[in-house]
Formats: C-alpha cells, sequence, structure tokens
C-alpha cells in the first residue's frame, strides 16, 4: 500500500494527463498510474468517485456504476456499460411503487403537454399537478439512469419533481419548452447525485481519517495514557495542523496543544 504523498504524486499525475484528454480517462491509465494492488477496492472507489466529481469522464461512463475490482479492456467495458443498472431492493420497491402510480394517471393526449406548459406561467388550478403526472415517465428513466449505490432512488425522484417546479418558476423559451423541461429535470437531478456523491466522498475521507488518527495516537502512545500536541501529530501523520484540528473534533482523543 502506498503512503499519503505517494499517492498525492500519483494523483496529480492523473490530473495532469485528465486535462491534457480534455477530462477523459480510461480504467487502464488509472490503473497503470496507481498501479495493481497498490489500493484497496474501496480506495480505488474513492478515488473514481473524486475523478467524477472533478468532472472528468471514465471511458464514457459519467454515472453509471462501475466494477473497480479488476482492470477491463476497452471491449469489455463497452459490454460492461451496456447491463442494466441492478438496483437494490428498497429502491426497486420504491421505483415499482412510483411506475405503478404513474399507470393510474390519465393518458397524455396529444400537445396536452406543450399546452400546459403555455398555461403554467398564469398559475391555472391543476396545471402544476398535470404537468407533475406527465413527467413522471421521463423523471422515473433519469432516475433508474442516476441512480447509484448509497443513494435512495425515492429521494431521487423528489428531486425530480423539485426541479420541475422550480423549472415552472422560470422564463421558459418560446419554441421547444417540452425539451428544454426535460432537459432541466435532467440537469437538476445530476446536479442532486453529484452533491450526494462528493458529501460521501467527504464523508468516506473523514472515517477514514478519524481511523488513521486514532491508529496513530495508540501506536505513538503504545496504548497508555498520553497526550501529543497537534503538531506532533502533524508531523507524524504528514497532515496539516488545521486537519488534524478537525478530525480531533470528531473523536473521544485528545490533543494537548500546551505540550
Amino acid at each position: 500500500m502506498m503512503d499519503m504523498r505517494e499517492f498525492q504524486e500519483k494523483l496529480e499525475q492523473l490530473m495532469e494527463l485528465a486535462a491534457k484528454q480534455e477530462k477523459n480517462l480510461n480504467n487502464e491509465q488509472i490503473l497503470e498510474i496507481f498501479g495493481l494492488n497498490q489500493l484497496s477496492p474501496q480506495q480505488l472507489q474513492s478515488l473514481y468517485e473524486y475523478l467524477r466529481i472533478q468532472g472528468i469522464r471514465i471511458q464514457g461512463a459519467d454515472l453509471a456504476p462501475m466494477d473497480i475490482g479488476k482492470a477491463l479492456d476497452p471491449q469489455e467495458e463497452q459490454e460492461e456499460e451496456k447491463k442494466p443498472v441492478i438496483l437494490e431492493a428498497e429502491d426497486e420497491q420504491c421505483l415499482k411503487e412510483y411506475e405503478e402510480m404513474l399507470r393510474q394517471f390519465p393518458s397524455e393526449k396529444e400537445g396536452e403537454r406543450e399546452a400546459l406548459l403555455l398555461q403554467a406561467v398564469t398559475d391555472v388550478a391543476g396545471v402544476q399537478e398535470r404537468l407533475a403526472q406527465l413527467y413522471l415517465k421521463e423523471i422515473l428513466q433519469y432516475a433508474r439512469k442516476l441512480w447509484r449505490q448509497g443513494i435512495y432512488i425515492g429521494d431521487l425522484i423528489q428531486e425530480g419533481n423539485m426541479s420541475l417546479l422550480l423549472a415552472l418558476a422560470e422564463e421558459m423559451p418560446e419554441e421547444g419548452k417540452a425539451g428544454w423541461m426535460e432537459q432541466r429535470l435532467l440537469d437538476g437531478m445530476e446536479s442532486w447525485v453529484k452533491e450526494q456523491t462528493e458529501q460521501k466522498y467527504r464523508d468516506e475521507s473523514m472515517v477514514e481519517k478519524v481511523r488513521k488518527l486514532e491508529a496513530a495516537i495508540r501506536e505513538l502512545s503504545d496504548d497508555e495514557e498520553q497526550k501529543f500536541s497537534v503538531e506532533e501529530l502533524a508531523a507524524y501523520l504528514d497532515m496539516d495542523e488545521e486537519e488534524i484540528r478537525a478530525v480531533l473534533r470528531l473523536t473521544s482523543e485528545g490533543a494537548d496543544e500546551e505540550k
């Protein structure tokens, strides 16, 4: 396993390569820089999440789940991308309930959507409710496409509904209102997924730092009651002092800064 300094150096190499390739990378390039078996599957997953947060596309599968336990050649990766998304049981059940609800709505009439969008600016009673019914199909499709582990699909669907309401309050284009609305839904849901993914990455990173700090304190103290200054811990772990303080606030361990 590589240390933090080596990891940072390799990450910089990877980011420079991505910049040269217009924010595009493939699985082979990532593993070539970091080396096989140098990162655990969990660490590699966090790395992929981080890259996606930075807007870097990995073999064109921007938000699709990816098996990073092994390196895939381009043909295998393309086949992997074609596989349907397999939801968690709870998410699948939630999606089925929404699909059942969708079947109970009145069928869409020709031109109905466009006509309702024209009325939406006048706040006619029932218009927003009917538009929510009509756009639920697209919202469910986007939710299945954008879903990732750790995200509850019901929350993602609700974010799609919220994006619809927010878009209805905006000034719509003169032409192509229906297509514009679909794009606003997709953009809103993608943005939410990105925020959730970024937060998950930060949370997991902080948990790892807490574990690392607690292990360092145990190793330095040799399981004896002994306190260490922030400066000592920062030097030992090669971490910023402010970062050490932030982690310490989340742990029961104390640091004697007066030492």
